[in-house]
């Protein structure tokens, strides 16, 4: 494959991603791209079409001052996102390592659980999963689906994992259950 037939459709999926606010993605390209070997690649970027090399820095850059990768943009979202999670798993490994689980009592020798640990895990856990209850309008693509939960439950049987629980219809049933049921 030519490194113009590689970059130009990188383009587009980058494009694509910022479009469906799939931060997930954007961010994985990203680091990708950034990695040394690919980032002085003069053929991937020497090939493109004039122009289209600060095209995708620009779709990969954050607005300047923001530290945290595409925060702002999936904050401002009201409805399907797909988040880039990083910066929130970070927070709560930050949570679990500063604070400790439990408090001393100031009236008896057994210590106290420590709630204000929780409502900082509760926070960013919330904030990761605020885009799940908005789905995207687009249908599902049957073969799509077909070919990835026949790739998973191979992948799953060849590393041993044995089924799957999604794989059966209770399964299925309870689990859109617990999914509708929340708010």
């Amino acid at each position: 494959m030519s490194y113009v037939r590689l970059g130009t459709p990188l383009i587009l999926m980058c494009q694509g991603c910022k479009e469906l606010c799939n931060f997930s993605s954007l961010s994985a390209i990203k680091a990708g791209l950034s990695d040394p070997a690919i980032a002085r690649s003069q053929f991937l970027w020497a090939h493109l079409p004039h122009g289209r090399h600060q095209e995708a820095m620009a779709l990969l850059s954050e607005p300047a001052g923001n530290t945290l990768p595409y925060c702002a943009q999936q904050e401002s979202v009201d409805g399907p996102c797909i988040p880039y999670i990083e910066p929130y798993l970070a927070l709560v490994a930050y949570v679990s390592e500063t604070f400790p689980d439990t408090v001393p009592s100031p009236e008896t020798d057994r210590p106290l659980i420590h709630f204000a640990k929780r409502e900082k895990w509760y926070g960013a856990v919330q904030e990761m999963l605020r885009h799940e209850a908005h789905a995207y309008d687009f249908p599902e693509d049957l073969q799509t689906a077909e070919f990835v939960e026949a790739n998973v439950t191979s992948i799953a049987q060849d590393q041993n994992f044995g089924a799957l629980p999604h794989q059966s219809e209770v399964d299925i049933a309870s689990l859109k259950k617990v999914l509708e049921s929340l708010p």
